[in-house]
């Protein structure tokens, strides 16, 4: 964007940096109360960390829905088909960015172990189970929804 001149960026300097220089460079901004542009993307504890403004019209250079963060469950390959009740949860599992944000931050800004981080989540969005565990079963065949609900201690 500064090359192509684009947004008024053309007497811009562009400072290469590693993640940890910029975040710090933006720590100092904010606490500075000063403005700083700096590239974002999600999922990552800095949306949560910092009130962020998200500029538009940057689909040419970053795709589309500004760069258009997804989450992916993969397995390997024949994995449906060998375990089809656990290929069942995978194509159900649905993360979304805000979620994957919230359990980032837990994790790193918080020091949250990452089981108590993914049990703390699941039970502050009960709402993700009954479609993640829908026709799912326990290793013993009982109603997987019931199991991991019992073991939150959700309803």
């Amino acid at each position: 964007m500064v090359d192509d001149k684009v947004f008024g960026l053309g007497d811009w300097k562009l400072v290469e940096s590693s993640e940890t220089a910029m975040l710090t460079q933006v720590e100092r901004a904010v606490r500075d109360k000063k403005w700083i542009v700096f590239l974002v993307w999600e999922p990552h504890l800095m949306n949560t960390k910092f009130k962020l403004t998200y500029l538009d019209r940057g689909d040419k250079y970053f795709g589309p829905n500004f760069g258009g963060a997804t989450v992916n469950t993969v397995s390997r390959t024949r994995w449906e088909q060998q375990c089809p009740n656990v290929g069942r949860l995978f194509k159900q599992m649905a993360f979304n960015v805000d979620l994957e944000n919230s359990v980032i931050t837990d994790v790193l800004q918080n020091k949250t172990n990452i089981d108590t981080a993914a049990f703390d989540a699941l039970k502050r969005h009960p709402e993700l189970l009954k479609t993640w565990l829908d026709g799912v079963t326990t290793a013993s065949g009982g109603n997987g929804l019931q199991a991991v609900q019992t073991a939150l201690g959700v309803k």
